[in-house]
């Protein structure tokens, strides 16, 4: 059963890829913080983890919001982060801290980056330096994380 972090991590992620869509993240991360803030109460304890008893713990959540938290619990596929507009493997890259949705957005509109290998490429080529926000220390910031995800690889 996933843990409150990880529904927490998952909420997080839906939030974040509804945005590069270009959708209202909704309460989808303010759930998320409201479950990472619950205190001596494991979500997957819950029996059965019906929409009723998550509104207990989770008062701010909406329906979709408390639907995609009961899938997650049952272990089914999460219906609000089916595909979009965009490929979900642009998640992979605001993995990346200081990396959000809008700099997602903008290196797959402007480099058609949808996964950490396009970014590295677009690292590597130069391209990335010239795109606007991608500093020297944001650079550094992608370098450090592709070098790790690297060795977690191998």
């Amino acid at each position: 059963m996933p843990s409150n972090y990880t529904i927490a991590k998952t909420l997080q992620r839906i939030g974040c890829y509804k945005e590069i869509c270009g959708h209202s993240p909704g309460q989808y991360p303010g759930t998320a913080m409201e479950v990472q803030s619950l205190r001596g109460q494991r979500l997957d304890e819950l029996e059965p983890p019906s929409p009723e008893k998550l509104k207990e713990f989770l008062d701010e959540a909406d329906p979709e919001v408390l639907q995609s938290v009961q899938e997650i619990l049952q272990g089914k596929e999460v219906t609000a982060l089916r595909e979009d507009s965009v490929p979900l493997t642009i998640l992979e890259i605001t993995e990346i801290k200081g990396l959000g949705p809008k700099m997602a957005r903008r290196v797959y509109d402007e480099l058609q980056v949808v996964d950490l290998a396009r970014l590295k490429q677009t690292l590597e080529d130069g391209r990335l330096a010239k795109t606007k926000g991608f500093g020297p220390t944001m650079l550094e910031k992608i370098t450090e994380h592709l070098l790790k995800s690297e060795k977690k690889k191998s």
